[in-house]
């Protein structure tokens, strides 16, 4: 049994929500700051066509039933400052990982406390 689809959670600052095209955009102001990617296992986005690379591995994942990929937005503005990912989904003990990202900007703000 895959991952089950989770529906999005929010709060008064925050939605986790699950990504889509659209948010790329907002992504590549993340995901493009070498600060913030350091310790990632991609490399910096220099173009939204990375973020389209990156997003067809991340369907690649969630169609596979072992991970899917989030966005964080801010409630209110509904800009996305980040993602989640669950990932390697153990069906028999229904657990995961989670890693996160986080824009530089929102560092420092109390949001993955």
């Amino acid at each position: 049994m895959p991952l089950p689809a989770s529906e999005p959670v929010a709060s008064a600052r925050l939605t986790i929500r699950p990504i889509n095209e659209n948010d790329l955009e907002d992504l590549l102001a993340v995901n493009g700051d070498p600060a913030v990617t350091r310790f990632l296992p991609y490399d910096t986005w220099q173009s939204v066509e990375d973020g389209k690379t990156w997003l067809a591995r991340m369907t690649a994942l969630a169609q596979a039933g072992t991970g899917q990929q989030f966005v964080i937005e801010l409630t209110q503005s509904r800009t996305v400052v980040g993602s989640v990912l669950l990932f390697r989904y153990d069906e028999s003990s229904k657990r995961a990982e989670l890693g996160y990202v986080l824009g530089r900007k929102y560092w420092q703000h109390g949001l993955m406390r």
